[in-house]
């Protein structure tokens, strides 16, 4: 069980740095939309926002989950109102991860859609470059990058729920 919880650790980690990157990518490719015809569109502010959320969830969600899940697993016996509330709460923080992972999967679908008319060829990818088209190609890899990752933490998470029930004899 434990070096499950270090691949949690390593893939929240992973997801907290791309989703940094995709704050940043997108950040700077809405301040130059908005300097040169002086509006940004709403898919990078919205991608902008889940990418902040995401960046919060990638720390307090392993912290709150990890905890109860250990202190629920060893108290599964007993059917008490109290440990029904904590897995009830427990799985509050599971579905909010899930639609954490479906919100980064809608924004990456969103910004593909606004950023295909773009006239950019999809030769390489650099995130440093002055190009916005190597920009945002960065971006959108970062993005699809990050999502993954929030999809795989929410299937391993889920996994180790269904191995602390199953261990308890719960399940």
């Amino acid at each position: 069980m434990r070096s499950s919880s270090y691949v949690v650790i390593f893939v929240r980690l992973a997801q907290f740095v791309f989703a940094a990157i995709v704050i940043g990518d997108l950040a700077y490719a809405a301040h130059t939309a908005s300097r040169d015809d002086g509006a940004v569109p709403t898919s990078y502010e919205f991608n902008i926002a889940v990418s902040a959320v995401a960046l919060v969830a990638a720390i307090v969600v392993p912290l709150c989950t990890k905890r109860r899940r250990d202190r629920l697993a060893t108290a599964v016996a007993d059917d008490s109102k109290a440990v029904r509330r904590r897995w009830l709460v427990y799985y509050f923080w599971y579905l909010a991860d899930v639609v954490v992972a479906l919100m980064l999967l809608a924004g990456f679908v969103w910004v593909v859609c606004d950023v295909m008319p773009l006239d950019c060829t999809w030769a390489g990818v650099n995130p440093f470059s002055s190009s916005a088209c190597l920009r945002m190609r960065a971006a959108l890899l970062f993005d699809l990058i990050g999502a993954a990752l929030s999809i795989f933490s929410v299937f391993l998470e889920g996994c180790l729920w269904i191995r602390a029930r199953v261990s308890y004899g719960k399940l």
